[in-house]
């Protein structure tokens, strides 16, 4: 039952993400920064969200595939979570700021904690500190997965 309910709530979220996409593409357009920095953001989300409904499905699932799925999609989340957290800000600068000619010293200082969780990512499967799977296809979190939240 629990996964029936997170599965449905992230298919929902999934659904309000498309109408929002299109929403967005047929009554604006993308003619302002903004909302194409915002129609960027939706697409990035909603990629999170299917990872997400990706990972709780075959997550404890047995199977041949089941752990690659579930370290696929797990990492794909560790991985894209700080973008979305990134653009969120960009369209939040452009939103209030649209007279700002140049951004470019803010989305340097944005890079500093997405390349920290990047070099974490990508040592990840050697050392297991953001996430590790378990026998059984276990998702276990590890020791440095509060920085990912940081």
């Amino acid at each position: 039952m629990d996964l029936f309910i997170r599965l449905d709530i992230n298919l929902f979220a999934a659904l309000i993400l498309l109408i929002l996409l299109f929403n967005g593409k047929v009554s604006t357009g993308m003619s302002t920064k903004t909302n194409l920095i915002f129609s960027r953001l939706t697409v990035l989300v909603l990629i999170l969200t299917l990872s997400e409904i990706v990972s709780f499905a075959v997550d404890l699932q047995p199977g041949g595939m089941m752990p690659t799925l579930n370290y696929l999609s797990n990492l794909m989340l560790y991985l894209l979570a700080p973008f979305a957290i990134s653009l969120w800000a960009e369209y939040v600068e452009h939103y209030l700021l649209r007279d700002v000619p140049d951004l470019k010293a803010r989305r340097m200082i944005r890079a500093v904690p997405i390349l920290v969780i990047l070099v974490l990512v990508l040592t990840n499967p050697a050392n297991g500190y953001l996430f590790k799977i378990l026998p059984g296809n276990v998702y276990e979190r590890g020791p440095l997965f509060i920085h990912q939240i940081l």
